[in-house]
Formats: structure tokens, sequence, C-alpha cells
């Protein structure tokens, strides 16, 4: 009879559904296992990123890090950003020829420069060269750090740190005209940073200008009530000059 028939065609398509059923949920539940590790590797880089960008380096490299775990190593983006973080720690210390972490080496420099080749990256490639002056610098090689700096400087003339760290470097060379040069236009480029007008008062201050340097920490000082280090410079500018350490700006 045609129900029997029906009847079997229908046991047939149920068997048939649960093979399909075994093949396919296990691929469903993947995916989704997949989609759920893809987003959590995109939260880690999205708080990468903002340590980053607040100035927090070590902590940066360390979340950057998980996320590149997270993704099996498969992700060149997220070994590129766990890099720049390791090579930005050179600006932990503010003190300029300030301690450098242990973990850190020329080749972690050379490494990113390296990744950051192409016409598109020139900003990024100067931020990474400005970093390796400082570190240079640190070492006591003075001369490879000013060439690095000139070259950060070549691909980006507004990259505020290697214009501070060239100054500093002519500053310690007793080239004042040329780090007094350099200051200015790190000012130029950053009117409201505060350790590079705190280099250029430094500087006025130990060449017995203070007059010269009083104007602009008092239109510092209108934008910045009671900064501490402004204040702090204007009352040692009021005394008498003299020398204060230098600082670099990350």
């Amino acid at each position: 009879p045609w129900w029997s028939r029906y009847r079997q065609f229908l046991a047939g398509l149920a068997s048939g559904s649960v093979v399909v059923l075994a093949f396919l949920l296990p691929s469903l539940q993947d995916q989704w296992d997949r989609r759920q590790l893809q987003q959590t590797i995109e939260q880690y880089a999205a708080i990468g990123h903002t340590l980053f960008d607040q100035g927090l380096y070590e902590s940066a490299e360390s979340t950057f890090a998980k996320a590149l775990e997270l993704s099996e190593g498969r992700r060149i983006d997220l070994l590129e950003a766990q890099l720049r973080a390791h090579v930005e720690r050179v600006n932990e210390d503010p003190n300029w020829r300030g301690s450098i972490p242990d973990s850190l080496t020329e080749s972690d420099f050379i490494y990113l420069l390296e990744l950051q080749k192409g016409p598109d990256r020139q900003r990024e490639r100067a931020a990474t060269l400005a970093a390796f002056g400082a570190y240079l610098a640190s070492k006591n090689r003075p001369a490879d750090a000013g060439q690095r700096l000139r070259q950060a400087i070549a691909l980006d003339p507004r990259n505020v740190a290697a214009l501070v760290n060239l100054g500093n470097l002519h500053a310690e060379a007793g080239d004042t005209a040329s780090a007094e040069r350099q200051y200015r236009a790190a000012l130029a480029a950053a009117p409201r940073d505060a350790n590079v007008l705190y280099n250029l008062v430094t500087l006025l201050q130990e060449g017995g200008r203070c007059i010269e340097a009083e104007p602009l920490l008092r239109s510092r000082l209108e934008s910045a009530p009671g900064d501490p280090v402004i204040t702090s410079l204007i009352e040692a500018c009021a005394k008498e000059p003299g020398g204060a350490p230098r600082a670099k700006t990350p």
C-alpha cells in the first residue's frame, strides 16, 4: 500500500538526517568556537591599543602577546603591535638616558623597521627610529643615535620625540645653537608638550637667557594653571641661571 512505501521513505529520510547531523553539528560547533575565539583576540587587541596610547607600554606588550598566543602566532599585525610596544618601552623612563629594559635589544628595532617598510609607513618608521635613537644614546653611541634620529626627522619632520632627542644630543655635545633649533622645532610641532618646553627653558636658563624663557613659561602657565614643573622653572629663572636634567618625549 502507498502508506507503507511512504513510511519506508520517511524512515530512510530520518536515517539520512541523523548521518548528516552527525557531521554537521560538530562543524557548527567548531565554527562557533572559532568565532568566539576571534572575538576574544580582537578584545585583547583593542585593550592593547588603548594601553599603548596611554603610554603603558609594558602592559600593552603583555596584552598583545596574549592576543598573539590565542591566534597561534598567525596574526602578523599582532606581532608588529607587540614589537612596537616592546621598543617604545625605551620611553618609559622620561629622563634623558634613563634606564632601559634589559629585554630590549638592537635587533628588536631592526626587525620592526623591516616590518614597517613601504611608502605608507613613514610616520610609523619615524616613531621607531626616534625610539631607536634614544636607545642608542643610552648605550653611549651618540653618533649612531644622531644618525637614526635624523632619519626619523627626514621621514616625519614633526616627530616631536626625534626632534627633542636630537636636541638633547646637541646639548650634550655643547652645540647649544643646534639644540635650541631642534627644541623650537619640537615646540612648534607640539606647543602643549611640557617636556619640550622644559628642555628649551632649561637650555635658555643654562645660557643665562631667562628673560627669553619667561614669556614661554607664562604662556604655558595660562593654559595649565598650577603646573608644578612650570612653576618651579619660573621660580628658578627668577633666582639665577642653572642646570637641570633633560627629559625625552615619547
